[in-house]
């Protein structure tokens, strides 16, 4: 059987080939992973914006200026993580092997993410069209839109992050076994307790 063009389902199979895993090709998932979750908010503040009534023009514009710096939050957060997941997973594996590699592997933990993105945004739209934002008193409208964007989700936001979390704890394990040549028992510790951390730091 050929290897796999990604580790997605046969990640033991992927990781063992002879070519080290591409850093730039890790690069691409977590950019990849970075446009689905902004273009999901974007969506989900689309819909919000056509359930808040008596909207003044300034909010509305100041909705519009921030939306470019949120775009650069989102991406400097993404790039943040990536390295510390990487970082951690790197010590805990003996940190003997190349970084880059170890980051490779990591970024391969966020396509599971992409791939279940569409699920959210309409979890979180179809959440939507049962509310309505005032918009009169702009404290109580910002912290009415943070609190719906965050619980959003709902039950679905949860099983969603878990099976990313496994998911993505299955990807690392081979390809953490592989390029750092433990046993794929410890290289699964390893993977399950960083994606536990990523789990429950995410409800």
């Amino acid at each position: 059987m050929d290897a796999p063009h990604t580790p997605l389902v046969r990640p033991k199979a992927y990781f063992a080939r002879d070519t080290a895993p591409s850093l730039a090709r890790g690069a691409l998932v977590v950019a990849l992973n970075w446009l689905a979750v902004t273009l999901g908010l974007l969506v989900v503040l689309y819909f919000i914006v056509s359930r808040t009534s008596d909207a003044p023009p300034e909010l509305l514009g100041g909705l519009r200026r921030i939306l470019p710096e949120l775009v650069i939050v989102l991406l400097v957060g993404l790039v943040v993580t990536w390295l510390a997941i990487g970082g951690v997973i790197h010590l805990l594996a003996g940190g003997e092997e190349s970084f880059g590699e170890t980051l490779a592997v990591v970024a391969w933990g966020y396509a599971p993410d992409v791939l279940l993105a569409p699920i959210t945004v309409v979890a979180a739209s179809l959440a939507v069209r049962d509310t309505t934002f005032d918009a009169t008193s702009p404290a109580t409208y910002t912290r009415d839109v943070e609190a719906f964007i965050a619980g959003s989700e709902g039950t679905v936001g949860i099983v969603l992050a878990a099976v990313v979390a496994v998911w993505s704890a299955y990807i690392w394990t081979y390809g953490v076994a592989q390029i750092h040549g433990i046993e794929t028992i410890r290289a699964g510790a390893i993977a399950g307790l960083v994606a536990l951390v990523g789990f429950v730091l995410s409800l």
